[in-house]
């Protein structure tokens, strides 16, 4: 699980929490066009938003998924991928 450190996470909504510019800031321009990717075409769907996290599946295609969780600990944004 890579960690993104963020400036008083732990004061901020979940919505600030997993807000797109903390997640861009920690993450390289290819995992994030590929996101983009990904999004545009309809592939990415969040499953549900909690208090401290958020899983979200991401078909990369026809019988290729990956599983992404988007998790708060600790004041700490953690991201888990199943990616390859």
């Amino acid at each position: 699980m890579a960690c993104i450190d963020a400036k008083c996470i732990c004061e901020q909504t979940l919505a600030d929490k997993l807000n797109i510019d903390h997640i861009l800031f920690s993450t390289s321009q290819t995992v994030v066009q590929q996101g983009q990717h990904y999004y545009e075409r309809g592939r990415v769907e969040v499953e549900r938003v909690d208090v401290d996290s958020a899983p979200i599946n991401v078909s990369e295609s026809l019988g290729v998924a990956h599983q992404v969780d988007l998790r708060v600990h600790n004041c700490q944004l953690f991201v888990s991928c199943t990616c390859p």
